[in-house]
């Protein structure tokens, strides 16, 4: 039986073993305990069967009832499941990484529109001047191009397949953003 310190936002081990669930440092900042996560994230959990010699403790996973802790790879040799965790941070470094640029296309897009609020005054200006609603509408066209190239670029980076391409893709509107 073991203890040890789990990030349920990330879904990895943070710290352990311990051989109690007191043993297991809070607040985050305590010796022991990786202080690169959220401490809101972290929760102490049991791994009953934790066995050094055979769970490698990067493949121990939260259980379905969230109450507990397992290895699913148990059955793999210690060096399959190193390979096995490898592909798993490489996967998950891969999603936080799109996660990431996505937010910040969306932030740029956003950007962008804000930057054309003084444009609703002057269209509605010119609007009522010319006794129609084209200024508007040029301007609502500008904003949807806004949003169409930003949806492109989120989508080109959800195509890409790689950690190195994903690190390399730019998320400033300057790289997708034709006016």
């Amino acid at each position: 039986m073991a203890f040890f310190a789990y990030n349920k936002k990330i879904n990895i081990v943070d710290s352990g073993p311990y051989a109690t669930a007191d043993e297991v440092p809070t607040p985050i900042e305590a010796q022991g305990c990786n202080s690169h996560h959220i401490f809101e994230g972290i929760v102490t959990l049991e791994y009953p069967g934790f066995d050094p010699a055979v769970d490698y403790v990067n493949c121990i996973r939260i259980n379905a009832a969230g109450t507990a802790l397992e290895n699913p790879e148990k059955d793999k040799s210690f060096e399959d499941q190193k390979s096995s965790d490898v592909a798993y941070r490489d996967s998950t470094a891969l999603k936080s990484e799109r996660l990431l640029k996505r937010q910040q296309i969306r932030s740029e897009c956003a950007n962008l529109i804000k930057e054309t609020a003084w444009e609703d005054i002057r269209a509605s200006d010119i609007d009522s001047l010319n006794g129609n609603d084209a200024a508007i509408r040029t301007l609502y066209q500008k904003r949807q191009n806004m949003r169409d190239q930003s949806n492109v670029a989120e989508q080109a980076l959800l195509d890409l397949t790689t950690i190195d391409e994903a690190k390399a893709y730019s998320a400033s509107s300057k790289s997708w953003y034709t006016p």
